[in-house]
């Protein structure tokens, strides 16, 4: 069947302008002479139109047809290195639509002039306008998602960070869009390059907040076209804008279904149903630990045993190896996976006297760490027990180096079936993209996220069950897991009983990203890392459910803090994830009742839709309290964090803190055909026990 893109030349009379319009079956898009865009959803009517930012950056010649899209040169706003600090920058702009699908996207080249000069980065100079109203909210894909207010009145405002999209903890998803709730209607924003895109926030005299596009330079260069995809939804809202960055995903390679995963290695399908869990303490002390879950009933979990034993930072002597070996073969004899931690970015100097985490691969330092402009090694920021920054960054094209030398010799000595490969899924590219060491000048943003990749593909295919942190989705094809998109975070604080973070600040905060607003019950500043109802969707899953499991960050497992173990059970049963855990066996002790009765609620329902896709999600009350998912085996649940009970459709009362499942897909209203009996989380769970005096 012949597809085909309208094309026409329209001359706007009233305001004498030249226009051109390109249009498909599913938009009209007009672009101005100035290069400012507007496009209509032939499918509803509904318009978004663009606004200018600075008279000075636009189009500098008329737009013109050419070989069915529209070309025109344009001014961005660059930002140079040196001298004045804002010039522009010229591009050549290319825009066209996607046969017969709603999307509009545009590529932006750089001049040999613009490839010849040293830059920090540039701005397109015009930002979609969100829709207005109450209803009107910015969708940003930070842990499992956001949906933020665009009127900066709105008490549930927050100001977002400006920066790269994508890196850090910060979006977890390569997109950023705007959504009305109240039509379902709104537009996606899927940027390229991923490494490079950043989002600002310009500050609109009376108009809700948008964001304004850029794009950061590698090594000070601007050498690659920015292109920007917008898909425009006309209902649906952000489960549609989820299910079009999936088939974006699926049509660039970056999906691969953990069944898909299991074909390779059926280690995978231990992760159904199991709970991340990092255990810490002697070999006597993770053994009563690994015991005292089986006697609970915990038949999977994935556990990291005290990576201080088996990291290789203090030799074992024959007999402490052997007791070693043995533990690890007895927890993976059981069942379980068991994972070893890795950190390929951090590299520091023997030194005897220092902290244990500061001795992680002594053997690339100094030769393989990265240089700066000025020739001082790079340094990751930790301080040592002298108050010095201590160690350096690996060179992203040492990472697969050392674990080819690494990895088969450890797991000769260790039967492990499981690695966490630290930073690889979180941090920013840029750090690790700019190596001025003279052997080593093709590092670039880009070079070292390929070689993140190829890390986590050696990894997988060496049969470890690969996961890492946060949830940069570039890295779903080899892995399995990552630690982290179900907590939303601003500042990293210290909750009682959560381990000490190096190099946090006096008020024991770390920066990250989104506002905090949920505060203990006792008193006293927010929670940063927050499990609290205002903002979140479950966006990343329904996106990837199928492709990767997804847990809470380290520092906020289900006891950190107590008072919401309880809601994140309920939030793990609504996005279909496993609980996360991170003790000793001191604190493991008081509470391995409540553990046991989370795993007997939470692992049946796992089981049923862990490597499921997410089909939907809805919020069934104004106040986000009663919420609902599907998924593709047939399975639902409608959960109630309220405080009240709430009728459901066909006369089934959910209690507060309760849920009810469900089976088929949702009915034309939109709600389930038939509930299930509704069931209230036992009262173990989020308690601890007091001491017994021993």
């Amino acid at each position: 069947m012949k597809k085909t893109v309208t094309l026409a030349l329209v001359l706007c009379a009233a305001a004498h302008a030249f226009a051109v319009e390109i249009e498909n079956a599913c938009l009209r898009v007009t672009i101005e002479e100035t290069g400012s865009i507007k496009v209509t959803d032939k499918r509803s009517g509904a318009e978004w139109k663009q606004r200018a930012l600075s008279p000075e950056y636009k189009a500098t010649a008329k737009p013109r047809v050419a070989a069915g899209k529209i070309e025109f040169p344009i001014l961005l706003e660059g930002r140079a290195r040196k001298g004045a600090p804002i010039q522009p920058a010229q591009y050549q702009a290319v825009a066209w639509l996607e046969s017969d699908q709603p999307e509009l996207l545009l590529s932006l080249e750089p001049s040999a002039e613009v490839q010849a000069k040293e830059w920090l980065g540039v701005k397109y100079p015009f930002v979609f306008m969100p829709p207005r109203g109450p209803e009107s909210r910015i969708l940003y894909p930070h842990g499992e998602g956001m949906l933020v207010p665009t009127d900066r009145k709105d008490p549930g405002f927050i100001a977002l960070p400006e920066g790269e999209l994508y890196g850090g903890v910060l979006s977890y998803l390569n997109c950023i869009g705007a959504v009305d709730l109240a039509t379902g209607s709104g537009f996606l924003a899927i940027p390229q390059p991923f490494e490079s895109a950043q989002v600002f926030w310009p500050k609109l005299e009376g108009e809700p907040m948008a964001f304004e596009h850029g794009m950061l330079a590698s090594r000070y260069k601007m050498d690659r076209p920015l292109v920007l995809r917008w898909h425009f939804v006309d209902k649906g809202g952000y489960v549609a804008m989820a299910k079009a960055y999936r088939g974006w995903c699926e049509q660039n390679g970056w999906r691969r279904t953990l069944r898909d995963k299991a074909k390779a290695n059926p280690e995978v399908n231990k992760l159904a149903g199991a709970p991340i869990f990092w255990a810490y303490g002697s070999v006597k002390e993770l053994d009563e630990i690994f015991e005292t879950l089986q006697a609970g009933g915990m038949k999977r979990c994935v556990m990291g045993l005290d990576q201080r034993l088996y990291y290789g930072m203090l030799e074992p002597d024959p007999a402490q190896l052997a007791e070693r070996q043995a533990l690890v073969k007895k927890v993976r004899a059981s069942g379980f996976l068991v994972h070893h931690y890795d950190n390929f970015r951090d590299a520091f100097r023997l030194d005897p006297n220092e902290f244990p985490w500061f001795q992680l691969n002594m053997d690339a330092y100094p030769h393989d760490i990265m240089v700066r402009e000025d020739g001082r090694l790079l340094c990751p920021g930790f301080k040592g027990h002298t108050g010095e920054s201590v160690g350096g960054v690996i060179t992203p094209g040492a990472f697969v180096k050392y674990a080819r030398l690494r990895l088969p010799k450890e797991l000769e000595r260790y039967p492990w079936n499981a690695r966490f490969m630290d930073c690889i899924g979180s941090c920013a590219f840029k750090l690790e993209g700019e190596d001025y060491h003279p052997d080593r000048l093709q590092t670039s943003m880009y070079y070292c996220r390929a070689q993140r990749e190829a890390l986590t593909k050696y990894s997988f295919e060496l049969g470890q069950v690969t996961g890492t942190e946060c949830g940069l989705d570039y890295l779903i094809p080899y892995t399995c897991w990552f630690d982290g998109a179900m907590s939303l975070v601003r500042y990293v604080d210290l909750p009682p009983g959560t381990f000490a973070l190096q190099n946090a600040n006096a008020d024991g905060s770390m920066e990250g990203t989104v506002s905090a607003d949920e505060k203990p019950l006792g008193g006293g500043k927010p929670y940063a890392i927050s499990e609290s109802l205002k903002y979140r969707i479950p966006f990343w899953s329904l996106v990837h459910h199928d492709d990767a499991v997804v847990t809470w960050r380290w520092e906020n497992g289900m006891n950190h803090p107590m008072e919401h173990w309880r809601r994140k059970l309920l939030l793990n049963l609504l996005h279909g994830t496993p609980p996360m855990y991170r003790m000793d066996v001191f604190e493991f002790r008081p509470i391995a009742k409540s553990i046991a009765a989370t795993n007997a609620v939470l692992t049946p329902w796992l089981q049923k839709v862990a490597f499921e896709e997410m089909l939907g999600h809805r919020f069934l009350t104004p106040d986000r309290t009663v919420q609902m998912t599907w998924f593709g085996s047939g399975n639902g649940v409608v959960i109630n964090f309220g405080s009240k009970t709430y009728r459901a459709k066909g006369g089934v009362d959910i209690p507060a803190v309760g849920f009810a499942f469900f089976e088929g897909t949702p009915g034309p209203d939109g709600l389930p055909k038939r509930l299930l009996p509704s069931q209230i989380l036992p009262a173990a769970i989020g308690l601890a026990e007091k001491p017994s005096g021993k």
